[in-house]
């Protein structure tokens, strides 16, 4: 026995003198991965770009031993999951067994680990034969350790220890930092074990050939430095996915003693062609063998990525067993490239983890399945989703909900002429928490001062959201957007209701570019940068629809022009304030092009002069009846209905009054800088020549197509409420049947209102007349009476008069010209105290001095006037003819006789209601 020892010990030590220094042959039977294998590298975030290149090419060229080599391969076998697996792929592909990188670059002489792997991998078969450590193979102990194992429990107590090596040979001094992991692998088609230390890397690849056969089990017995992390990756002959385990040993241990607890999971995902999906480093998609950036083949055809999507259907068996049982979290990844030429290079194009443990009464039966769905094509349509709306203090006594913002969102990106050809709505799923760090990242968004106490808030929020963001990418989302409301006071009407302007403020996170650039690997890569803030005004509730697709362009930045909430109506005498929200094609940091700089709006009137004058002006108010049909699809609307649009042109264009045309400006107000430059706000003014409803419309780019349209109403006061005082007599008083008016003062109160237009209306007033008659005896009447001194009475009406009243309307003058003609119904009692009683004939055959008096006026005023703030004050000039019934009579034969023709001049003052 002795001797037989001796000879096999000698055979260990030139084995371990002929130990190649970086690697060794493998089995003629092992498998060889296809190059297309190795792209999954291209995903493993725990490396950075540069690493992943380079282990890349060393797995399709060969491993090299040099510091570069060693810093990747330490760093994921030092990484918290299964990444240090694509060493087995790389191993199997070019024909090794073992892979060792040194940190400084160069071989060394065999570690005392791999020099006792060398003795333990050349007894072991002596060993299971009987041959060679005899006492242990007999062993109570390792009859328990069979027992157990063959119960798929874990055992008491391990045979292979330090004293089971030396038995095979290994010096009792290189087992004192060795520890020995006795590895399952009933199943197992190979097993791959990779170690890492400050001075090397190791991987040792065995197949079922090399493994140790127990009473009908397998076992590897690998020999790890003490306390140093360790990946072990089996591949299992009836399951597509590896099994991995990882973790620090610092005593001898089993690994899968008792077999990992399996799950059932139900895979469905789709993606497009040139897409590579991989679970745990395993390709698991049927799509072509070819690297994901192989060039295009000859034969090629014009036909795009995403016209025929693949789906991959797949059930899986994965690990799902309790903590502590030192299984790593699952990893599904896709690659697809991007790029075109020699610049094209894969990226990673979805990379989410699974849990591979759960606690006990979390763990599912294996024939229960969970189900995972991933939809990883490239849309036709940017797809955008709500992750929240935050409501600020001070909302709540308003009008304004928040509830419903997310609808109206749904409305804007699926209906408006901008949006819904380049854009869908969907849901989204997300953690509460997620909604809370972007409500903290908002917070600082543009903050350069930092204090360290939020240093550790800011990298919690950037991890959530990142947590976010993946899970929405994960459901094929591009775009998670944030609304926050806020509500700000500014005194009261006056009927005194509280009066709101308000601000809602959008957050966008690109999720789709942001993890085409890398996310998952953070090559470089800060989340804020991917993160846009913008915000618009509006005043009242009916605006939030038109609020909310203004601010949806700037964040997706729209450059069609549109308009932002304008004022329905507006004065006709004041100037229109418009503003168009756009955004420019200039490069960030770039001067602005000339004409970004400015706009040109055309517009028309809707009506002509005189049209529609028997439809009586209504409440000017938004949604009012008396909106023109052509409007009614363009006001307080946050889409630009494509139908709507092309009725707008197409009526613009049929309209026959005059077209004007006005170029606004760039705004540099404040309220209409956006944090990013390119965001265009254009303001100015426009001045409409009349009352009525107008089109205002914008071609921005010229292409003959509109752009946006929306119709403003100008107003003119549909009541008119007026006082007029106009004095004549003596030379300004004309009689043909000889009365004389030495006084006449006319004072009258009115209310004209106005047909569509402003410029005709009706109306009624009532008023006071005094007048002053002096005039001798009629010739014919009281012949007998001597007297013939002139005679004085005086006269005091009520005027009720209805009327007719034109007025010009129109900004072509600083003034305005009115013209009023109508009846009045005159009832007067007229003082006779100054007749002679003896005129009997006279006085009308009243012995009374007062007398009544009915006579029928006509009148016609017309003026000038100017407004004047609130109110407008008109020099007017008065003609009437009084007592248009007694104008038969030749001469004045009686004091009630009293016909005149009257010229006067006087003042109004008048003020509109709406």
């Amino acid at each position: 026995m002795s001797l037989l020892r001796a000879l096999l010990g000698a055979l260990a030590l030139v084995m371990c003198l002929s130990w190649p220094r970086s690697s060794s042959a493998a089995p003629a039977s092992a498998p060889r991965p296809a190059a297309a294998d190795c792209d999954v590298i291209h995903g493993l975030t725990a490396l950075d770009r540069t690493q992943r290149e380079r282990l890349h090419r060393a797995c399709i060229d060969g491993p090299q031993d040099d510091a570069a080599t060693y810093t990747a391969l330490f760093r994921l076998v030092s990484s918290s999951g299964w990444h240090a697996g694509v060493v087995g792929t790389m191993l199997r592909r070019h024909g090794r067994d073992s892979l060792t990188a040194w940190a400084e670059g160069r071989p060394h002489d065999a570690p005392a680990a791999l020099v006792a792997q060398e003795k333990l991998d050349a007894g072991l078969s002596a060993f299971a034969a009987g041959t060679l450590c005899k006492e242990f193979r007999d062993s109570e102990a390792l009859a328990e350790f069979l027992d157990a194992v063959g119960a798929d429990e874990p055992p008491e107590s391990l045979p292979f220890t330090s004293r089971f090596a030396t038995c095979l040979g290994v010096p009792a001094s290189t087992m004192e930092s060795i520890r020995l992991l006795t590895i399952r692998a009933d199943g197992l088609e190979d097993v791959t074990v990779v170690v890492g230390t400050r001075d090397y890397v190791h991987a040792q690849r065995w197949t079922r050939a090399d493994a140790l056969r127990l009473d009908g089990h397998r076992f590897f017995v690998a020999a790890v430095p003490e306390a140093s992390p360790v990946v072990v990756l089996g591949t299992h002959e009836n399951q597509a996915l590896p099994v991995v385990w990882r973790g620090l040993v610092t005593r001898n241990e089993v690994v899968w003693a008792a077999a990992p607890r399996r799950s059932c999971l139900d895979l469905s995902v789709r993606m497009n062609p040139d897409t590579r999906l991989y679970f745990d480093g395993v390709r698991i998609d049927d799509g072509p063998e070819e690297e994901v950036c192989a060039a295009p083949t000859a034969d090629a055809t014009t036909k795009t990525d995403t016209d025929d999507p693949l789906s991959v259907d797949r059930t899986l068996a994965i690990t799902l067993d309790q903590p502590g049982s030192g299984l790593p979290e699952h990893e599904i990844s896709a690659l697809t490239c991007e790029g075109r030429g020699t610049a094209r290079r894969p990226v990673v194009r979805h990379l989410s983890p699974l849990p591979a443990t759960a606690p006990a009464d979390q763990l599912r039966a294996a024939g229960l399945c969970e189900a995972f769905r991933l939809d990883l094509g490239t849309p036709t349509k940017q797809r955008v989703a709500v992750l929240g709306v935050n409501k600020l203090p001070g909302c709540e006594a308003t009008p304004l909900w928040a509830s419903d913002v997310p609808e109206r969102v749904r409305h804007v990106i699926g209906r408006d002429v901008a949006h819904r050809d380049a854009r869908t709505y969907t849901n989204f799923s997300a953690y509460a928490e997620a909604s809370e760090a972007l409500s903290s990242l908002e917070t600082r968004l543009g903050g350069r001062n930092r204090s360290d106490a939020n240093e550790r808030e800011d990298a919690d929020a950037n991890a959530l959201l990142g947590t976010a963001a993946q899970e929405a990418w994960r459901q094929g989302i591009d775009t998670l957007l944030s609304f926050t409301m806020q509500c700000m006071p500014h005194g009261s009407n006056a009927d005194g209701e509280p009066q709101w302007s308000y601000s809602i403020r959008a957050t966008s996170i690109h999720v789709s570019g942001l993890f085409a650039r890398g996310y998952y690997g953070r090559d470089g890569l800060d989340l804020e940068d991917f993160i846009n803030v913008e915000s618009v005004g509006f005043d009242t509730v009916e605006q939030q629809d038109a609020a909310i697709g203004a601010l949806l362009d700037r964040t997706f930045g729209v450059t069609t022009p549109r308009f932002v909430p304008p004022p329905d109506h507006e004065p006709y005498r004041r100037p229109l304030t418009l503003r168009l929200s756009g955004w420019s094609d200039d490069p960030p940091g770039a001067a602005a092009e000339p004409g970004n700089e400015t706009i040109e709006l055309r517009y028309k009137s809707l009506y002509g002069v005189g049209e529609h004058l028997v439809d009586v002006q209504a409440r000017r108010v938004p949604g009012s009846a008396d909106r023109p049909a052509p409007c009614e699809m363009l006001v307080a609307r946050g889409a630009r209905l494509p139908e709507a649009t092309a009725a707008a042109a197409s009526t613009y264009e049929s309209l026959p009054t005059k077209e004007r045309r006005v170029v606004f400006e760039r705004s540099r107000d404040d309220e209409d800088v956006s944090s990013d430059p390119r965001a265009t706000v254009h303001k100015g003014e426009i001045y409409l020549p009349r009352p009525g409803w107008y089109l205002v419309t914008t071609d921005a780019d010229q292409d003959g197509e509109l752009d946006d349209a929306v119709c403003v109403d100008a107003t003119s006061h549909s009541i008119d409420v007026w006082a007029d005082l106009a004095p004549s007599g003596g030379p300004l008083a004309f009689a043909s049947n000889g009365s004389r008016i030495r006084l006449y003062t006319r004072a009258r109160v009115g209310m004209t209102r106005y047909f569509r237009g402003g410029w005709l209306g009706t109306g009624v007033s009532l008023g006071y007349g005094f007048t002053d008659y002096v005039g001798p005896r009629a010739d014919w009447k009281d012949l007998d009476v001597a007297s013939r001194e002139e005679q004085q009475w005086r006269r005091h009406a009520l005027l009720l008069s209805p009327h007719l009243e034109f007025r010009s309307r129109t900004r072509a003058l600083p003034v305005e010209f009115r013209a009023r003609l109508g009846p009045a119904i005159d009832t007067a009692m007229v003082d006779a105290r100054r007749v002679d009683y003896a005129l009997v004939e006279f006085r009308a055959g009243n012995d009374e001095n007062a007398i009544l008096d009915i006579d029928v006026d006509a009148n016609l005023e017309l003026s000038m006037g100017v407004p004047v703030g609130r109110i407008q004050i008109d020099i007017m000039t008065m003609l009437s003819h009084l007592a248009v019934d007694d104008s038969l009579v030749r001469s004045a034969t009686t004091v009630v006789e009293d016909a005149n023709m009257v010229l006067g001049f006087g003042l109004m003052i008048s003020g509109g209601v709406r």
